[in-house]
């Protein structure tokens, strides 16, 4: 009865739209599951056999390194030998002195249990030393006894290696039973290069067997330790039938086989050779077993494949069968079932909408952020390479290729202006602010890019030239003309300019740096002048006696500035100047001392008292390399002495911004401006020191100042909500109600009474 309704039930179907039906859910149904099954086997497989052949080199590998450590050790008692007083070849000779020699050696084959003796060889020498005492060749191999096929040639050219090497000396059959021996012959050098003698450890291969065994683990196979002629040092079997020889070895293992077959069994091959111990570590293991865990899963892969297709196959019927049945209704009913899809529709693509148009609008804030911060990225890394700060200047230059700042290629100088620009406090920061987002600039045939120091109101401008220079002069001073007129049109002001020398490493711009502020200290020569030039500067004239002006203005000024480096430098080339050579000692002395008296006058400017006192005994110097070390030492200690001032001045700096915000964040006139203002920075100098003390940017930062205020008060009191937001800076009551929902998720009101709420339960 079931079978004869089922087929009623098929003559009433359509048959062409039900095998439309099942055709159609079992090609949706097989394409991704063939496609899916045939990955998932084909990367089953793979990984697993390469997880199988890993795990094994690494067996290997351990084994191997072990191995090395034990040859390391034979290695570092030889070296023990080479410095020993008690070894070498005069104590070993003498009829007393021997004794204690002999001792050593014992002690030092105590250190290695793979040691079976030690005998040390001195080339032109016809004794072998050892623990028992010395011996000649002959009865060394009657004591060792070594078999008839021992060759004293090869161990005689052996023994006289150049570097380490491992020999197989053969044993009589009663040695062999017991385990045989192998010799490892290390050189001893006196010279780093020519060997003068020759260590000769024999080894109990017993205990190398041990680790032969090891690397086998559970599999059935056999493993081989050789040297790297092929013949078997050692060897372990877990197959009884294991029928391999040395030659089978030999034409598998060094003609490059991964498998070896004897008979019907295959054996996969692997091997890990060692360059400190020269020996070969080779495994060959039944592929049978070693590949089983493949197989299982493959044998797991088919069944589950064919248990799938069988329910895909009564899942497409089932489907198609379902399908069919509410046909009809489906087409009565479809149009308003389809209307209603399409409101759900509407609604769910107004969602999607809503997300992609949010995320394409966070995208692009994201972008004008990152563009934002790319000035002071830029800003940063060239602060840090004027001031000498910089580890690492290739990895910094690397970071500015990131910003698209290539320093390749180009001259490179520096131009310091100095920000103390006349007019009202407001105007001077207007500048400032003008200034800074005029960079970088593209002029002529030039890169300028542009670094504020407030602390020293100083507005240092990096020239990267392109163009060959017309002249031999550092610098071209109509550039310089240019660039000042233009920047004194731009601010409507008359600037103060000094340039350093140009330079063509940029790693050297600190030089140049350095040079421009030497060249500003020179406004007190020549009040009517507006540019200076560190390398034109119309000084006083000096005595041949006395150092060039130039360098010691460099001298004083990467001192003021705590540049360690620099400064080391250009007292290096103070003292090795080529005409100190002609000079007599008073005339050497007198340039001496004019060097003493620059730094005694920096020293005291900067009132560093502790340095002072040290020149008292500098001055009575004994010799030219003890004066040189002494001022090293003083310029060293100064230039640290300032970087710390720096530190401390620059902590107090971060710590009055960050005070200046919280104590001012409730005024409703507080603004980056006004903060720029006070503090006599630029808007987008002041703008990134924030972000970069709070990880924040101002206004957010003074946001979460103000909200985090405003949900203290409306919890701790009961003061009206409007009185609150009049009391943190706002006047537009209901605009900041807005801001507070759309960040909290809450009115003020409804935080107020939700977390009063919480608070009584």
């Amino acid at each position: 009865m079931p079978e004869e309704s089922l087929m009623n039930l098929f003559r009433k179907l359509n048959k062409k739209l039900i095998y439309h039906y099942f055709f159609s859910y079992l090609l949706i149904f097989l394409v991704p599951f063939i496609l899916l099954t045939t990955i998932l086997y084909y990367t089953s497989i793979s990984s697993l056999r390469r997880q199988l052949e890993t795990t094994n080199q690494i067996n290997l590998e351990q084994v191997q390194s072990l191995l090395d450590e034990r040859f390391l050790e034979l290695e570092n008692l030889a070296k023990h030998i080479q410095v020993n007083p008690r070894l070498t070849r005069f104590m070993l000779n003498h009829p007393y002195y021997s004794i204690e020699g002999q001792s050593e050696i014992k002690k030092i084959q105590l250190n290695s249990s793979l040691i079976k003796e030690t005998y040390i060889y001195f080339h032109q020498d016809d004794y072998f030393y050892s623990a028992q005492g010395s011996y000649t060749l002959p009865a060394l191999v009657k004591r060792e006894d070594f078999s008839e096929k021992f060759k004293q040639d090869t161990f005689l050219e052996n023994i006289h290696t150049m570097t380490t090497k491992i020999g197989m000396t053969p044993k009589s059959q009663t040695e062999k039973s017991l385990g045989g021996s192998m010799a490892y012959y290390v050189p001893l050098k006196n010279d780093g290069v020519t060997p003068y003698a020759t260590v000769i450890y024999f080894l109990r291969t017993s205990d190398l067997q041990k680790y032969t065994e090891s690397v086998l683990a559970n599999y059935n196979g056999s493993a081989f330790l050789t040297d790297l002629q092929g013949n078997i040092i050692a060897s372990a079997s877990t197959d009884e039938t294991n029928l391999i020889t040395s030659e089978d070895l030999s034409l598998s293992i060094f003609q490059g086989s991964d498998n070896f077959q004897i008979g019907p069994l295959k054996y996969v091959i692997s091997k890990k050779e060692s360059v400190l111990s020269k020996l070969n570590l080779i495994t060959l293991i039944d592929a049978n077993h070693f590949f089983a865990p493949i197989n299982n899963v493959r044998n797991l892969i088919f069944i589950l494949t064919l248990v799938t297709l069988l329910v895909g196959l009564a899942l497409s019927f089932w489907l198609s069968l379902k399908h069919y049945r509410p046909v009809k209704k489906l087409t009565e009913s479809f149009r308003a079932i389809s209307s209603q899809l399409e409101k759900e529709e509407e609604h769910e693509w107004v969602l999607i909408h809503n997300r992609v148009t949010n995320f394409i609008t966070e995208q692009q804030r994201l972008n004008r952020k990152l563009r934002s911060h790319q000035g002071s990225l830029i800003t940063h890394c060239f602060s840090k390479l004027l001031e000498g700060n910089s580890q690492d200047e290739q990895l910094m230059a690397q970071e500015l290729a990131t910003l698209k700042v290539d320093l390749a290629s180009g001259r490179f100088s520096v131009l310091l202006i100095d920000t103390n620009f006349s007019g009202e406090k407001s105007q001077r920061m207007m500048k400032k602010t003008i200034l800074t987002s005029h960079f970088p600039l593209t002029f002529f045939q030039s890169k300028l890019y542009a670094v504020e120091f407030p602390s020293k109101e100083l507005f240092a401008i990096i020239l990267q030239q392109f163009d060959q220079p017309k002249t031999d002069n550092l610098l071209e001073t109509d550039l310089v003309i240019k660039i000042k007129a233009y920047l004194d049109k731009l601010l409507e002001d008359d600037l103060y300019l000094s340039c350093g020398g140009t330079y063509q490493d940029f790693r050297q711009l600190n030089h140049s740096y350095i040079e421009a502020l030497s060249a500003m200290d020179q406004r007190q020569f020549d009040l009517t002048a507006k540019t200076f030039y560190f390398n034109t500067e119309q000084l006083p004239n000096q005595l041949f006696l006395r150092p060039p002006t130039n360098d010691l203005l460099k001298l004083n000024t990467s001192v003021q500035h705590g540049d360690r480096l620099l400064a080391a430098e250009i007292l290096t080339s103070l003292f090795n100047q080529p005409t100190l050579i002609t000079l007599s000692h008073f005339e050497a002395s007198c340039f001496y001392f004019d060097i003493l008296n620059s730094l005694l006058a920096t020293i005291h400017q900067l009132d560093f008292q502790e340095l002072l006192a040290r020149f008292k005994s500098t001055v009575n110097y004994h010799s030219l390399p003890t004066l040189q070390q002494e001022l090293q030492d003083l310029v060293s200690d100064a230039c640290l002495l300032v970087t710390q001032q720096q530190q401390v001045k620059s902590q107090l700096l971060d710590t009055e911004i960050i005070d200046y915000l919280n104590r001012h964040y409730k005024s409703h006139n507080l603004s980056l401006e006004k903060m720029a203002l006070d503090f006599k920075f630029s808007i987008s100098y002041l703008s990134r020191l924030v972000k970069e003390l709070t990880g924040q940017t101002f206004s957010k930062y003074i946001q979460d100042l103000r909200f985090n205020f405003v949900k203290m008060r409306l919890i701790e009191t009961d003061l009206p909500i409007k009185a609150i937001i009049l009391e943190v800076g706002y006047y537009d009551v209901s605009n900041f109600t807005r801001k507070f929902k759309a960040i909290v998720g809450l009115t003020p009101g409804q935080y107020r009474v939700h977390y009063r709420k919480n608070t009584a339960s």
